[in-house]
């Protein structure tokens, strides 16, 4: 099969999918291929019948490895750039936030998207989990929420929906040595008849073009 009628389908959440989708056009001009990336929830993703898909951390797509061993081989998940998890904030700061310990106090609201798993640094904050003001599923609807709802005070997530809000917010990262840092991750789906070509297409996600094209999207 000639690279002019190869076609790769990637899919994954919206987290990423901005930094994706430039990579994937860049990589689709220089090859001569098509590379489509299609942003979903979890329970979207295998409906797809991708090729390659994406996870905003490695437990994501280690889950789904395990409930789904005949789509995901764990061995086939690669990581890519890591990005920080902090406090986003409202412009100027105006609860005056700095760590996590500042959410202890039960008239500062918080947002929790339940796809981040954010509850190892939630459950540094004694009784934060149990008076979380709004949850939501993905990060899409967490900026939806976010902004229909402006005493929300606090979001713990990650430094990229500060930058595709950088006018609107403030971000305080938190300790790295917490943990407060992860890899985005992407894989191979086992149906993949374009095995060959999705490692081309993960090995340009590793070139200095594409850590650029993620850099200024708030990866590290």
């Amino acid at each position: 099969m000639s690279n002019a009628t190869q076609r790769l389908r990637v899919v994954g959440p919206g987290g990423p999918f901005e930094a994706m989708v430039e990579c994937a056009e860049a990589f689709s001009w220089s090859r001569s291929v098509s590379v489509e990336v299609i942003k979903g929830p979890p329970e979207r993703w295998l409906d797809r019948r991708a090729d390659l898909i994406y996870g905003g951390f490695p437990q994501m797509l280690a889950a789904l490895a395990q409930d789904h061993p005949e789509a995901l081989d764990p061995n086939e998940i690669h990581e890519l750039y890591e990005r920080r998890i902090g406090l986003l904030v409202r412009r100027g700061n105006p609860r005056h936030l700095l760590t996590l310990a500042d959410l202890a106090d039960p008239d500062v609201q918080v947002l929790d998207v339940q796809l981040e798993q954010m509850e190892e640094f939630q459950d540094r904050v004694p009784g934060l989990r149990e008076r979380i003001a709004a949850k939501d599923a993905t990060g899409e609807e967490g900026v939806r929420v976010w902004r229909a709802r402006p005493e929300l005070d606090a979001w713990i997530t990650f430094e990229s929906w500060y930058r595709a809000m950088s006018s609107e917010t403030g971000f305080i990262p938190l300790p790295e040595d917490i943990g407060a840092v992860r890899p985005t991750v992407i894989a191979l789906m086992c149906w993949t008849a374009h095995r060959t070509l999705g490692l081309e297409f993960i090995s340009f996600l590793r070139s200095p073009h594409a850590h650029e094209v993620f850099r200024r999207r708030g990866w590290l």
